[in-house]
């Protein structure tokens, strides 16, 4: 019965009455009624229970009705529980659900009438009571404990008693809880035939959500039992150079599985060490294609060793989710092959729409490591742009080190003072559809000239050199640079004095080197595939709740470890208990929630759509979209 503190709780804390007597009588506010009621609370809280009910009766016996006269009754009615008196606590519940029909706490009452019952071994009348306490209230605590006092009864009626009570219900809501208590119990005796068809039932027929998932859930447990405990395969670098991120991805993994397991589902991880290998990697997926109990995978961490094993996998129609690679084409190797994060391709795409329709850019320059990562997300931005109808005015490359990047951006200067310059002449002439380049370069000379010939010894004699000038042709530039590039990219972009709006790539992730910045790119909208909101009520329970289960803080790898393992379970929750099965759940999700942000495979070819559009501004880093 300690479930019922929730009970003490509200009613203690003062939490209002919204109570209406059934003969509409006048509740009258006694100032007195409220000082014996906190007195009364605090000897309950405190064990001394027959003083509390001594007080408690006097409140609940006075008349006319005060402000807390049903509380009053609901606490008395658990104070007699607790001393043994179910008659005296069977009579001050059922005055209290005759007084006041439509209280909130008509849970609460009709819970401790129905332990009471079934402490007097009246497991029938109980039954209804449990149900609709479990159908009605807003406490998850209360409602977990009903249902499991509920299965509890179930399982002690026989067929002929339970049709009988289940009559004695009038609410649909409770008639299906009641519903789904009995299929509990079936799995409970090992019908598994019965589970599936009464779940299959009731899944269909029920319009409570709740209801609906469990008997999902109860349906595919059944099936996985028939076939024996179903597997996922794990292949991660537990040791080699990448061994700590692959620990920690584990550590999501296995804190998903503790977590939000469903209740009875038999599910096991076979983990294998791919050592940072290639090699190991390939003979690990190899192993796991023969069980045919490993119903999907998770792994790898690196982008080529996670094509290589979804080649395999998908060859034997074994799913892959990929966790952490956002390298392109990575699920084009097979069907069963599915991304978790967004590819190059989609952030690129995905940066360039935001700064198009939400910033209002129309004209662009770039400047990327002209590497795979650098080439892959600039060309899906850069395209996208054009798509959208913007400009690019200026691209440039930097090979291996970003400290010198003077002569790129002297190029991007000079043609964004020529786009600059194009753009005032044909606001000057509203007939010009296309300024003719040679009017643009004549314009630049001259202006060229001019400063040369104002120029006193030492001075700029271009515009290009004089950095006092600022850039105003280009709207916002894009720089997908690695993390070590920051500083360097950062403040060169600021020297060579460039008024566009900062734009970055996934490594600008980076807070540390971000706040050391600050003053060079304070504004900067970037793009990502994770975001831990630190104020958000949701990530500090799972990293306090991840903390007292792992004994570790949550990193990003953690997060993409956990958000995997409960997309699997989602899947197997929905139903989902063969490799095809797994398959086709996979590719209908969309907008799924997760620690990092959302998830959707479904009209993406496998491949995650959904990206973070994050701003670093005063010193923080914010979700955009």
């Amino acid at each position: 019965m300690s479930r019922l503190r929730a009970v003490v709780l509200v009613l203690v804390l003062g939490l209002g009455l919204a109570v209406q007597a059934e003969a509409q009588a006048r509740i009258e506010y006694v100032p007195s009624a409220e000082t014996q009621f906190q007195q009364a609370g605090q000897l309950f809280k405190s064990g001394q229970i027959d003083q509390a009910a001594q007080i408690l009766n006097q409140l609940a016996a006075a008349r006319p009705l005060h402000q807390r006269s049903s509380a009053a009754l609901v606490l008395l009615a658990k104070a007699y529980y607790r001393l043994g008196r179910c008659q005296d606590a069977v009579q001050t519940a059922q005055t209290f659900l005759k007084t006041f029909p439509q209280s909130r706490y008509l849970p609460y009452a009709r819970y401790i009438l129905a332990a009471c019952y079934a402490k007097q071994g009246r497991a029938r009348d109980a039954v209804p009571l449990l149900a609709e306490t479990v159908a009605t209230t807003r406490d998850s605590a209360l409602q977990r404990a009903a249902f499991r006092a509920l299965v509890v009864l179930v399982s002690r009626l026989d067929r002929s008693t339970l049709h009988r009570v289940s009559r004695r219900i009038r609410d649909d809501r409770a008639a299906s809880y009641l519903e789904l208590a009995e299929v509990e119990v079936a799995l409970q005796r090992g019908a598994l035939s019965e589970v599936i068809r009464r779940g299959q039932d009731l899944a269909g027929s029920t319009d409570v959500k709740a209801v609906r998932k469990r008997a999902k859930e109860l349906v595919s447990i059944a099936r996985q039992l028939q076939r024996g405990n179903l597997r996922i395969g794990v292949i991660l670098p537990l040791s080699g150079y990448y061994a700590e991120q692959g620990k920690s991805l584990l550590r999501g993994i296995e804190f998903a599985l503790k977590r939000n397991k469903p209740e009875g589902l038999q599910l096991d991880l076979v983990v294998r060490d791919s050592e940072s290998s290639l090699l190991r990697a390939i003979q690990a997926a190899q192993d796991m294609t023969v069980d045919d109990r490993i119903i999907g995978v998770i792994g790898e961490l690196e982008g080529d060793k996670s094509i290589a094993i979804g080649a395999i996998t998908s060859s034997h129609h074994l799913p892959l989710l990929v966790p952490a690679s956002s390298l392109t084409g990575v699920a084009s190797v097979g069907e069963y092959v599915f991304q978790m994060n967004a590819d190059l391709e989609r952030r690129g795409q995905a940066l360039a729409e935001y700064a198009y329709n939400e910033l209002g850019h129309r004209t662009y320059a770039t400047l990327a490591p002209a590497d795979e990562y650098g080439r892959q997300i600039t060309d899906a931005f850069t395209e996208r742009v054009d798509e959208l109808g913007g400009s690019i005015v200026a691209q440039a490359w930097y090979y291996e080190s970003a400290q010198d990047l003077s002569r790129q951006f002297k190029m991007i200067r000079k043609l964004g003072f020529l786009r600059f310059i194009a753009d005032t002449l044909k606001a000057a002439d509203s007939t010009l559809v296309v300024v003719p380049k040679e009017k643009v370069e004549a314009v630049w000379k001259a202006l060229n000239d001019t400063l040369k010939a104002n120029a006193k010894p030492g001075d700029p004699t271009n515009l290009v050199d004089d950095e006092d000038v600022p850039v105003l042709g280009i709207d916002a530039m894009f720089f997908p640079v690695y993390t070590e590039d920051i500083p360097y990219v950062a403040s060169q972009y600021a020297f060579y004095n460039i008024r566009a709006h900062p734009l970055g790539g996934s490594y600008w992730y980076a807070p540390e080197e971000l706040r050391k910045n600050k003053r060079y790119v304070d504004g900067l909208v970037f793009v990502s595939d994770w975001f831990l909101d630190e104020t958000d009520p949701v990530f500090l329970k799972f990293r306090d709740d991840f903390r007292l289960l792992m004994h570790a803080n949550p990193d990003r790898w953690a997060a993409y470890g956990y958000d995997a393992m409960n997309l699997l379970l989602k899947a197997i929750r929905e139903g989902a208990s063969t490799r095809e099965e797994l398959k086709d759940s996979l590719e209908q999700m969309e907008h799924v929630q997760g620690i990092r942000g959302e998830t959707t495979f479904k009209g993406s070819h496998r491949v995650n759509s959904e990206v973070n559009i994050l701003q670093f501004v005063g010193g923080k880093i914010t979700r955009l979209k």
